[in-house]
């Protein structure tokens, strides 16, 4: 089986659409921007806007 890197976020939403559990949709989008907050934070030219943020 060939696992492309997009797998599992098509994975998780057809689950969501044919479960009908949408209230998950919000924690699916946090994971993501908390994801993209930790790969932003390894660049050290954003480092200090992220110090002042937090």
């Amino acid at each position: 089986m060939k696992q492309t890197r997009l797998s599992l976020l098509s994975d998780l939403g057809r689950m969501v659409w044919r479960r009908k559990i949408w209230f998950l949709v919000p924690f699916f989008f946090f994971l993501l921007f908390a994801m993209l907050v930790l790969v932003m934070m390894e660049t050290p030219a954003l480092m200090p806007f992220f110090y002042a943020i937090f």
